[in-house]
């Protein structure tokens, strides 16, 4: 009864955790029938992709802290609710400004809903059974991305590009319902304040450097704007680590950072998953206006790479519990890096084949990445668990 329960929560907090994932995946290939739409040129379509980057960047870590204080279950149900009524919103937006601020909204729903989700996976299954069963969580995130292009692209050719939003409203009704039904709340064993003043610091300066990086790709340089983002950026992290440093209740505790799990997941996060966001964005970008592919050719060879990114998790999971947690690490490099040094072979030509093997080995890197981060900070991170 209780591995069913622990079964069913993983199934309700991954539903809501793949829509996350979804969301930005499916953005990429829709923003040529957005533009059109809504008569906004392709390069202010990119505010899209990095209006859900801000909230997520920069409410992730604040959103996580507060999950842990007052329970990860009501803060997973309200960011379900929340993502589902900004999708709603944002498929019925008619100005671009009302989308960015729906994307935004996104963006904070994602930052709420994964820290909760995995931890809440982490309490519900027992330690012996924990790494699978995270392994299986971060495949869930890859399926997400995998269905991404490939629903985006069929909602193209058969439908308006709105549906892309509003497809998440009843899939986040039965996230909801499931997660209701059957997740318990946990909460960190240790007494936990809000820092507030850190807060508001972590989120300027991540706002700022997300801002500063999307405005250096639409303006000449140096661009005085762009230059004072990131100024005020690096002033903000200074300010926030000194902070940090004197706080008795600080949200990011120096001693936390240098922990050698926290550190080890972070780093390979870092270097493996990171660079699937930026190729997530540039590669349909390639395809479509390098080899003058379809929609449905862009969302089927993109598949390719995401759909790693379901198989090695799970793979990944199996390594670490029952092989060796090292050789986990070092195979998701050894992938992420084979498939990045390929693509840099590729040209206005392609060719196909190369796409295809690169597209191969950096997604099953990415998803052993993924996976492995998980895993390996949620095992070890006794705060979460």
């Amino acid at each position: 009864m209780i591995l069913n329960r622990a079964l069913l929560t993983l199934i309700g907090v991954g539903l809501a955790a793949i829509l996350i994932c979804l969301d930005y995946s499916i953005v990429n290939t829709c923003l040529g029938a957005i533009g059109a739409d809504l008569h906004t040129p392709m390069a202010h379509l990119s505010w899209l992709m990095s209006a859900f980057g801000v909230g997520f960047c920069a409410f992730m870590v604040p959103l996580g802290r507060w999950a842990d204080r007052v329970g990860r279950r009501k803060c997973l149900i309200l960011a379900i609710i929340t993502f589902a009524v900004s999708s709603l919103a944002a498929g019925y937006a008619q100005h671009l400004s009302t989308l960015l601020l729906m994307r935004i909204f996104q963006g904070i729903s994602g930052a709420a809903l994964l820290p909760a989700s995995s931890a809440m996976v982490a309490d519900a299954f027992p330690e012996h059974s924990r790494a699978r069963a995270l392994g299986a969580y971060g495949s869930l995130l890859g399926f997400g991305l995998a269905l991404g292009p490939v629903i985006g692209s069929l909602i193209l050719a058969h439908s308006s590009w709105r549906w892309i939003f509003w497809l998440n409203v009843p899939v986040s009704a039965i996230s909801l319902i499931i997660c209701l039904l059957f997740s318990r709340e946990s909460r960190s064993s240790h007494p936990i304040q809000i820092d507030l003043i850190g807060t508001i610091l972590l989120v300027a300066s991540l706002a700022f450097l997300v801002l500063s990086i999307n405005l250096a790709a639409n303006v000449a340089w140096p661009s005085p704007l762009m230059l004072l983002l990131l100024t005020a950026s690096i002033i903000g992290f200074i300010l926030f680590f000194k902070h940090q440093a004197g706080h008795a209740n600080a949200m990011l505790p120096p001693q936390l950072l240098t922990k050698p799990t926290v550190m080890i997941g972070n780093f390979i996060a870092a270097a493996t998953v990171s660079p699937g966001w930026v190729c997530l964005f540039l590669l349909p970008l390639y395809l479509f206006a390098m080899l003058q592919m379809s929609v449905l050719a862009v969302g089927q060879y993109i598949f390719i790479m995401t759909a790693m990114t379901i198989i090695a998790p799970i793979i990944a999971g199996w390594i670490f519990e029952k092989i060796n947690q090292t050789f986990a690490i070092y195979i998701s490099f050894v992938l992420a890096i084979s498939g990045l040094l390929l693509m840099c072979f590729l040209q206005a030509s392609g060719p196909l084949w190369l796409i295809a093997v690169s597209f191969v080995f950096f997604g099953l890197g990415w998803g052993a990445g993924n996976g492995t981060a998980i895993i390996y900070t949620t095992k070890f991170f006794t705060i979460l668990i």
